[in-house]
């Protein structure tokens, strides 16, 4: 996939003025389970949560074999995924579902 081909531009002759280059994106929904396990950080769990997100995603951090997951990753899943994670804010901690989820 190229930029060209995610623009939206019905005046086709505005894309010589916009320079072209290959997007590399990365699908969790196209990924199988095995290819999260590739991820030698939190990203990998974050992406299967995102996979999972309508159906699953507590169980799929439930299940994982993270015994904790990186503070990073802890706030950018509340804040997109909004799974309500408690964590201390101080290190990298044990994450327990919110009774508000």
């Amino acid at each position: 996939m190229d930029l060209h081909e995610m623009l939206d531009i019905k005046d086709k002759g505005l894309l010589r003025f916009i320079p072209n280059y290959p997007i590399n994106l990365i699908s969790p929904a196209n990924m199988s389970d095995n290819d999260f396990e590739k991820f030698h950080t939190d990203l990998g769990l974050a992406m299967k949560v995102y996979k999972y997100l309508k159906a699953g995603a507590v169980e799929v951090i439930e299940a994982t074999s993270h015994e904790k997951i990186d503070r990073d990753t802890a706030v950018f899943l509340n804040t997109t995924a909004k799974l309500g994670l408690e964590f201390d804010e101080k290190e990298v901690s044990n994450y327990k579902q919110s009774s508000t989820f």
